[in-house]
Formats: structure tokens, C-alpha cells, sequence
């Protein structure tokens, strides 16, 4: 029989004050891990705490791994906080009106951060996720959720406009609130849900383009954007609250298409609070043409005025190369990504950008003695062979064959060109 052990916390689980540093820091102990913590009604730390403040990676001998909710609720005083690596979970309004911050970096171990974490952080005007984080990313100023393709929080103090990604589905509960200098925002085509609040108190943003994709407009989704003139619904009618557009200007127009439905009003009329009148919806068509030498039908998409296209991935194939972009001349430069953001109101046509294959040739000593390393080449570049370092007893060497009986094909040190079409195989 084995005796079974289990490792004694070095502090048991509970609720704990310790002072580092000179700061007293609130914590609760679960099962090793430490967890930063309110206190009562307080914050983690005295909310008088002004500077910057080092979160301690452990406390009371336990590695802290989470900031819980609203930990730093009203640290007006904080200018930058520093979270350690190994910190896995950022909770809902973590450092809500902590107005003072200007940066914050995600650590690299962190997989969960709930709703608004930076809620009326005023002046927060970059948000960076650690390199070794593959479950968060920013653009633009926003923290995105990767794997749950959610916006989570905009960096509220960066001055511009915001290009929302387009792996983004969900823009979730007040992640723009109170951006009082975002200028304007581009929706992206993938975008379904614009949660309540999102936008609430943008002041500066005039004009905003709802691509066809979005399906639901929750409550107050742009409450007291007073500087908002224009709303453009590419598509069908979304499900829309009735307080969506609350306190916005009465004089903000809403235009829709003259073929879209689902609206309930006639058309010009009052829907939402807001005038609502009919304009043709400009569209571009972007053309994918094989070209000369690709192989496969030409396609098409249809983009609309405002709204960025989501392009193409690989269509076309020729021998010995793949298709690693897209160019908008047939012998131009790389102009566009496979997959990538198509933004211009134009019409295009794109043509396949090539990459020669690459492919690695091993040399077989065939009963002979020494080493020889592969050598990488390119699908139609001309290349000599490796000099034979290969040596056998009562034998000379006479040249490259293809297999371990067969004729002499390449010479001592041979030009080839193509040994295969196959992108990554060995010869």
C-alpha cells in the first residue's frame, strides 16, 4: 500500500489583510491561490492610493492569479498599475473609475476578463496584451476576446477613430461608454450583437454605418450621443430596443435602403425617435480573376459603401506556387492579404499574387560514409547541387541518382531547376 499526500496551503483558505511594500493589500486565499480583493465597500487598496502601484505576485505565500471584481473600484489617485504574469483573471470592473491611468498591459498567463474592466478610466489610452497571450489581442485601441470574437473594452482616453476587426461578432456590454474623443467607428461585416451601452455617451461620434450582419441593437446601445447626425442601416432591419437611440439629436437622420425591410414605419416617418428616410445603398463590385496562369473561375463579391469587405482567401492554383496574396495588377506587387480588409468605396478587380514553392532535397549516401546536409530550394529557380562529400571504400563517386539503383540523372555538382512542383516535400 502507498500513502496518498496532499500539499498544506501555506495559508489557509479565507479573507486576509497584508501589508507590502507599505500598502495594505486586501485578499481572500482559495485553495493556494490568491485572489485581490475588496474590501467591504472599499477597494483592494486604500482608494487615497495615488501613483504608481505594483501589484505583489504573491501574498500571504500564495501566488496571486486573479483580480476580482471591481478590486480597484474608484482609485482615482492610480496612474499605472502593473499586473503580475501570473495573474489568469481580470473580473468584471476591475478598475472601474480609475480615471487617472493612462497604460495597462494584459500579462501573458491571463485567459479571463469579464465585463467593462476599465470602466470610466478616462484617460486609459492604450491597452497592450503581453507577447504568449493567445487568448486576447488588441486593434485599435480595443481588447478583444479571441476565441469568443467579442470586443471586450476600448481604451476610453485614445483620441480617433476605431476599425473594429473583422473576426469580431459581439460588441459587449458598455465597451465604448463615455469615449468622449472617438471620432468614429467602423463596424465590421461579422459584427451581430451591439450590447447595451456600448456606445453610450460617444460625444464626438457623428456618423455611424450598421453593416447587414448585425442583428440586435440593445438599450441605450448609443444613449446621449450628442453629436451623432447620420445612421445608415446597410441591411434589414435589426432587432432594435426602443431606447437605443436615446437621447440622441433630433436632428439625426436614419437611411435605409429603399429594397430593406422590417422597419414597422412608413417610410419617410418617425422610427426609434429618429427621422428615417430611404437611400439607395451604394455598392462596389470586387472582382477575383485568375489571370493568365491561375487555374479556376473568376468570382465576385459585392462590397458596400462604408462598409469594409472581408476578401477572398486562396481561389487559384498554378503549378509549382501558391497563391499567398491578392494584387491589383497582373504584374503589380503584393497590394492585399488573403483574407484581409478591402475598406476603398471602389470597384476592384484583384489577381492572385504568387509564392514559388519551396521544397528540400536530401542527399542518400547509398552505402557510403559521411553526412550531408538538405538543401532547401525553390520550384523553378536554378540551383547547383551540393558538392558529394559521400566517400566508399574501392568505390568513386559518379554522380546523383533517384533511387538506390537506378541511372546516373545529375552530375557532381549539377544546375537543376525543378526536382518537384510540391510546396514542402523532399526529394
Amino acid at each position: 500500500l502507498y500513502a496518498r499526500w496532499a500539499r498544506i496551503p501555506a495559508t489557509p483558505d479565507g479573507n486576509y489583510t497584508e501589508t507590502v511594500n507599505g500598502l495594505a493589500w486586501t485578499y481572500a486565499v482559495s485553495s493556494g491561490e490568491a485572489i485581490v480583493q475588496r474590501s467591504g465597500s472599499g477597494a483592494a487598496i486604500p482608494t487615497s492610493t495615488a501613483g504608481n502601484v505594483a501589484i505583489p505576485p504573491t501574498l500571504g505565500g500564495c501566488k496571486v492569479v486573479e483580480i476580482g471584481e471591481r478590486a480597484f473600484l474608484q482609485c482615482k489617485g492610480l496612474t499605472k498599475v502593473s499586473i503580475p504574469s501570473s495573474v489568469r483573471k481580470i473580473g468584471a470592473y476591475a478598475f472601474q473609475g480609475c480615471e487617472n491611468i493612462t497604460a495597462i498591459t494584459i500579462p501573458p498567463a491571463v485567459t479571463t476578463i469579464g465585463n467593462c474592466p476599465f470602466m470610466d478610466c478616462d484617460r486609459l489610452a492604450s491597452i497592450s496584451v503581453a507577447n504568449g497571450n493567445e487568448h486576447f489581442k488588441v486593434a485599435d485601441g480595443a481588447l478583444i476576446d479571441v476565441q469568443a470574437h467579442a470586443l471586450i473594452q476600448y481604451a476610453l482616453g485614445r483620441n480617433g477613430k476605431c476599425t473594429i476587426p473583422d473576426d469580431v461578432h459581439k460588441i459587449q456590454w458598455a465597451a465604448f461608454s463615455r469615449a468622449s474623443m472617438l471620432t468614429g467607428v467602423t463596424l465590421p461585416n461579422t459584427l451581430r450583437n451591439i450590447a447595451p451601452w456600448s456606445f453610450e455617451n460617444c460625444i464626438a461620434l457623428k456618423e455611424v454605418i450598421i453593416p447587414a450582419s448585425v442583428t440586435n441593437i440593445a438599450y441605450n446601445a448609443f444613449d446621449s450621443c450628442s453629436a451623432l447626425s447620420k445612421v445608415v442601416f446597410a441591411g434589414n432591419s435589426p432587432i432594435v430596443a426602443d431606447a437605443a437611440f436615446n437621447e440622441v439629436p433630433g436632428t439625426c437622420v436614419t437611411y435605409v435602403s429603399a429594397s430593406s425591410s422590417g422597419w414597422g414605419v412608413a417610410i419617410p416617418g418617425m422610427w426609434k425617435g429618429l427621422s428615417i428616410r430611404h437611400q439607395d445603398v451604394v455598392t462596389y463590385t470586387v472582382t477575383y480573376d485568375p489571370g493568365k496562369y491561375g487555374i479556376g473561375a473568376l468570382r465576385a463579391d459585392v462590397k458596400t459603401n462604408g462598409v469594409p469587405l472581408t476578401l477572398k482567401g486562396a481561389l487559384f492554383a498554378v503549378e509549382g506556387h501558391r497563391q499567398t496574396g491578392w494584387r491589383s495588377g497582373e504584374t503589380y506587387p503584393l497590394t492585399h492579404q488573403l483574407n484581409g480588409r478591402y475598406a476603398d468605396n471602389a470597384s476592384i478587380t484583384l489577381y492572385p499574387y504568387w509564392s514559388a514553392n519551396q521544397y528540400a532535397v536530401h542527399f542518400n549516401s547509398n552505402g557510403g560514409a559521411g553526412t550531408m546536409a538538405d538543401m532547401s530550394m525553390q520550384y523553378a529557380l536554378p540551383t547547383n547541387l551540393t558538392k558529394n562529400a559521400f566517400k566508399k571504400n574501392g568505390y568513386r563517386f559518379v554522380g546523383w541518382t533517384t533511387n538506390a539503383y537506378g541511372n546516373v540523372v545529375y552530375a557532381d555538382g549539377a544546375r537543376v531547376m525543378i526536382l518537384t512542383a510540391e510546396q514542402g516535400a523532399a526529394v
